[in-house]
């Protein structure tokens, strides 16, 4: 006969499952199985700046670029010293008095220049553009004026029409300004319209 005891075992969420827990998962204190943790992944170290050399050689030069400040002072001012000493060794007084002012001209001289930043001009700016003033306008002519009127008779007709803007028969109903009595001949054109039947007599 075979074996009829049955196995059962507790989930993660506390319900009971029939057979045995899968492979490599682990039993806590309640009862309760789990499946296996992931390990943590080390933390990778923090990689540390180096200090700069501290020699005085060319590695200095080589971690800052070019040489720091204070040796560019000491070289020229090292290299004068030791021109002096050997100029004091070599030479009379008289000589060594103007060798050692040299020295020093030319040693100030490239303190100055390795002290001092070099100075860059400022830039300069063009004056803006000015657009030219725009061309004058002429002035509007004059109207024309009216004609002036003359005195003495139109020779459009005969007997004495005078010379007007505009001339009526007297008695009639223009308005003028100027008015002729009649009769008066038309010899001309009739400019004043003043024959009215057009039998070439006018204020009849």
């Amino acid at each position: 006969m075979g074996d009829s005891t049955s196995r059962s075992w507790l989930g993660p969420d506390g319900r009971r499952r029939e057979g045995d827990p899968p492979a490599g998962w682990q039993q806590s204190a309640d009862g309760r199985w789990f499946p296996p943790v992931a390990p943590t992944q080390p933390i990778p170290p923090v990689p540390t700046t180096a200090a700069p050399p501290s020699d005085t050689g060319g590695g200095l030069r080589q971690a800052y670029g070019r040489w720091p400040r204070w040796a560019r002072i000491a070289a020229p001012a090292g290299a004068a010293f030791l021109v002096l000493a050997l100029i004091g060794a070599a030479t009379t007084p008289n000589e060594r008095k103007t060798s050692v002012e040299a020295a020093l001209s030319t040693t100030t001289e490239e303190i100055e220049r390795a002290t001092t930043p070099p100075t860059t001009a400022p830039p300069t700016t063009a004056p803006p553009a000015t657009a030219p003033p725009p061309p004058p306008t002429a002035a509007p002519a004059p109207p024309p004026s009216p004609p002036q009127q003359s005195g003495g008779c139109d020779p459009n007709y005969s007997g004495c029409v005078p010379i007007a803007s505009d001339v009526d028969c007297a008695g009639g109903s223009g308005n003028g300004p100027a008015y002729v009595s009649g009769p008066v001949n038309v010899i001309g054109s009739d400019i004043y319209g003043l024959d009215a039947d057009h039998d070439g007599v006018g204020c009849e």
